[in-house]
Order: structure tokens, then C-alpha cells, then sequence
């Protein structure tokens, strides 16, 4: 049962104190009754809000009467009553800040403003006061706020008809432009392509007959597709279109192993699109083939069917080769190794090696042969003779498979 406040003169079914229960198109009706004119208690501040409050609902009444029409399309029939009365119920407390001071000024006067002076109080109180007053509340619309006057003219979901539209794609079946043919199309229109939102929008005045939206981008157009002119959350018009009757084929591409590297060039292609393909290492890894042993990190496909293909990586690696001369012992991150002793070291590791000279023979250096720039040692910026039994050699990118690292002591 809903509780409102009335001045109404519906027939009163019966009263408790306060309250009155009407009969208002069939139902009952819960009314608050404004307090009555008390002398014992306040004769000036009980007449002063009585009258103040018929002002008020006077007011409301007279601008409510002006805007019935756009009312009707714009808001919900309230459960007991129309949607004027589920107007006043979204949006009496704003109605009364905006009217307030002309209330007050007709209860005193007895002069009823003119609907100019109302429509201004309206117009001032909505721009001033954003997100306060409704001017759409309707299932399966978007909400909308007054933001200024109320102009009939703007309402967003009066009239408005979408009677064709017409597609037009590119040779690639791209989705150029949609002419919208209707009535009295206005306010900010959208499309919907398969469901998802195509780029951009445009703004129509009021009363068009017809008017032409270009996408922001233009999405492929695969298949049947539906495509729909909304306006807000409303659809306007939908249609099947007919899309791309092109064959098309999917390119898978992966990596192994997982932090291998990075592919490009995957996707969906018509058929018989030469696709160009790339297989990128991360650091330290390199590229060793693609799953159909072609080894070439960047090719071109032509793509006549499905295809997965995967970019094979690997961490590589050198064979050093330990050449000892006057060295007694040699060590390699703590492992003993003797001459001639092949160590398989990952680009990018760093290897711990101490030589130890025999008894009465001093550390010369150690060298690298080939020099090709593959390892370098960290202890000194020469690449050779580095005159320190105990260095660390950092393995770099290489050109070469192998190189043979000595170490040199002499009496």
C-alpha cells in the first residue's frame, strides 16, 4: 500500500488519526493528511504551512500538466497510478527545493506564477544541481538527469523510429559505413555488430529522416552477422547482414619452451593470405627451428588450411677445451679437471676456474684461441693473458662452437 501526501478530495473509505484510506482507481490509497489549522498551537506557522504546501503541490500540478506528454514516454507507470504520479514520487524532493521560494511567494500573494517563472525555477535548480532530477526513469532505458529548462522537443525517447538499415563493406568485407533510415531520429546513436559495440557514435538532431554512421574502426565482418541501431540501451532496429563469404583458416603459433622466446603473426586469414611469421629468443636463449624444421626465425606462410606451428628455443652453449701447461691442478666452479678436459658451459654463465702451477713454477696467464669475442674474463678487460691464477671466465654470445682455453705456468 503505498503512503503518499494528498490534498485530494477522492472519497475516503475511513481515517485513523492522521492517516485516511481513499478509493483511487479501484484501490486503496494510503494518504498522510496535512495537519489542520491549529490557533492553540501556532495560527500564523500552521496557516503559513498549510498554504505554503497547496502552493507547492499547485505548482508541481500545473508544470506536470505542461509536460504530460513527455512524462508519459519517459517514465514508468507507478503501482497505483500513472506515470505522472511516478514522476512526483522520483523526484518531489528536488520538485520542492526548485519550487520552493515560488511557493512561498504564492502563499503570501495568492498570485500564481506564470509557467515562464516556473520553468525558470526548473531550469536553474537542474543545472545547478546535477544528478538530481529524473528525466528518465523507465525499464529497459538508460537513466537520464535533467541538467537545464525541460524541452519536449529533446525528449531522447519520444518518437523515434528506425524503419531500415543499410551496410556497406569494403573489398575486404569490412564494415564501412550503416546508413539509418527511420522517423524523427535524434539524440546519440550507437551500433552493435554480433553483439559487440562498434567504435564511435553519432549525434543526430532531431527529426532526421535519415543519417549515415561511420565506424571509429572498421571490424571484420565474418560470417552472418546481426547488426543493431540502439539508442541508449534501447534497440532501435536489428537485422541479419550478410558478411565475409570467404574461406578462412587459423594460424596457431606457440613456443618451447615456455620462456623461449616470443612469436608474431597468429591468427585468422582468408584463405591463400601469405602471412609473414617471426620467432623472436629471449636473452640468453637462442632459436633453433620451426616444429615443420624449417630454420628460419622470420619466413612467410601462404596459408591454405588450419595451421600450428611452434618456435623452437634453446639456452646454447660452448665446449672449452682445458689446455694446462705447468699446471698441476685446475679446478672448474670447484670440479677437478685435468688437460684436456672439455667443460660444456650455457651462454651467459659464469665459471669459476683456478689453476694451480707446480711446485717451483709461477702463474704466467691464461688465453683463448680462437679469439673470436664467444667468452671474455671478468678480471681484466684484456681477453688474454691475465696474469691471475684464480679469474673468472664469463661465457658471451658466440660466433664459434668451441674454443680452447689455457692455462700457462712457467719455472
Amino acid at each position: 500500500m503505498a503512503k503518499v501526501y494528498s490534498h485530494s478530495e477522492s472519497r475516503a473509505k475511513g481515517s485513523v488519526g492522521m492517516t485516511t484510506y481513499r478509493y483511487v482507481r479501484g484501490k486503496v490509497v494510503q494518504s498522510q493528511k496535512v495537519a489542520p489549522w491549529d490557533p492553540s498551537i501556532d495560527q500564523v506557522g500552521n496557516a503559513t504551512r498549510w498554504n505554503e504546501r497547496t502552493a507547492l503541490l499547485g505548482i508541481i500540478s500545473l508544470w506536470c500538466s505542461v509536460h504530460s506528454e513527455s512524462i508519459k514516454h519517459s517514465f514508468n507507470r507507478s503501482k497505483g497510478g500513472s506515470q505522472r504520479n511516478y514522476f512526483m514520487k522520483k523526484n518531489y524532493n528536488a520538485l520542492k527545493a526548485a519550487f520552493s521560494s515560488l511557493a512561498q511567494e504564492y502563499a503570501f500573494t495568492r498570485v500564481a506564477p506564470s509557467i515562464q517563472a516556473i520553468e525558470d525555477a526548473m531550469g536553474s535548480y537542474a543545472a545547478a544541481h546535477a544528478n538530481t532530477i529524473y528525466r528518465i526513469k523507465k525499464s529497459g532505458y538508460d537513466i537520464a538527469f535533467l541538467s537545464g529548462n525541460w524541452d519536449d522537443a529533446d525528449d531522447p525517447i519520444a518518437a523515434v523510429e528506425v524503419s531500415d538499415i543499410v551496410a556497406t563493406l569494403d573489398g575486404s568485407y569490412n564494415l564501412t559505413a550503416v546508413e539509418i533510415v527511420g522517423s524523427n531520429l535524434a539524440g546519440e546513436i550507437k551500433i552493435k555488430l554480433g553483439g559487440a559495440d562498434v567504435p564511435g557514435s553519432i549525434v543526430i538532431a532531431a527529426d532526421k529522416a535519415s543519417a549515415t554512421f561511420t565506424p571509429g574502426t572498421a571490424p571484420l565482418v565474418k560470417g552472418t552477422k546481426s547488426l543493431a541501431v540502439m539508442l541508449g540501451s534501447r534497440v532501435l532496429y536489428t537485422e541479419n547482414i550478410e558478411g565475409d563469404p570467404r574461406t578462412y583458416y587459423t594460424l596457431a603459433l606457440s613456443v618451447d619452451p615456455a620462456n623461449g622466446g616470443s612469436v608474431s603473426g597468429a591468427g585468422e586469414y582468408p584463405a591463400g593470405t601469405v602471412v609473414p611469421i617471426s620467432a623472436t629468443p629471449a636473452q640468453g636463449k637462442r632459436f633453433v627451428k620451426w616444429s615443420d624444421e624449417d630454420t628460419n626465425a622470420s619466413r612467410s606462410i601462404t596459408l591454405t588450411q588450419n595451421m600450428s606451428l611452434v618456435a623452437q628455443f634453446e639456452s646454447p652453449s660452448l665446449r672449452i677445451t682445458l689446455s694446462l701447461d705447468g699446471i698441476q691442478s685446475c679446478t672448474v666452479n670447484g670440479v677437478s679437471k685435468e688437460n684436456g678436459d672439455v667443460i660444456v658451459a650455457p651462454v651467459g654463465e659464469n665459471l669459476a676456474i683456478v689453476a694451480t702451477p707446480f711446485s717451483g713454477y709461477g702463474f704466467q696467464y691464461w688465453s683463448i684461441s680462437p679469439t673470436t669475442g664467444e667468452a671474455s674474463f671478468s678480471a681484466d678487460s684484456m681477453v688474454n693473458n691475465v696474469a691471475n691464477e684464480s679469474a673468472t671466465l664469463y661465457i658471451k654470445q658466440y660466433s664459434a662452437s668451441a674454443f680452447t682455453l689455457t692455462a700457462s705456468a712457467q719455472e
